[in-house]
């Protein structure tokens, strides 16, 4: 006869097959960005945007340049042109509604140098950018 064909890793099963210690070695910190968890990422990720949970950090890669990893932002030369990037994490900013940042990360600011993101990134994307301004407001 047949023969048995042995069960398919699933994300359960394979989750419980890592050593503690492997999951508590210094590879977990590259696991964060900007200290946010990417299992907690991936299930704010998935609950905002599951079109886009497994993309990559969007914010890192578009926003961080001018906004710095913290969220904070402060003055940087980008294209040679000086600008003083909003800190997004003032109380300010959190009081912003998401579709107020959306449309803002959307449609640029051009008076304060923001570009406009909106040719560049789709909309899961930008609501990503936006959930992960949450994230960084949040610590």
């Amino acid at each position: 006869g047949q023969t048995a064909t042995p069960p398919k890793p699933t994300a359960s099963n394979a989750t419980n097959s890592v050593p503690q210690s492997v999951a508590a070695s210094p590879l977990q910190r590259e696991n964060t960005i900007g200290n946010v968890d990417r299992k907690a990422r991936r299930e704010t990720v998935a609950a905002v945007a599951p079109e886009e949970a497994d993309t990559d950090n969007v914010y890192a890669t578009h926003c961080a340049i001018c906004h710095k990893d913290t969220g904070k932002g402060g003055k940087i030369t980008i294209k040679g042109k000086s600008l003083n990037a909003e800190d997004l994490t003032t109380e300010k900013m959190k009081k912003y509604s998401d579709d107020k940042l959306v449309s803002d990360i959307s449609e640029g600011i051009p008076d304060e140098g923001m570009p406009a993101f909106k040719d560049k990134l789709s909309e899961g994307q930008i609501r990503l950018a936006v959930a992960q301004i949450r994230a960084l407001q949040a610590q």
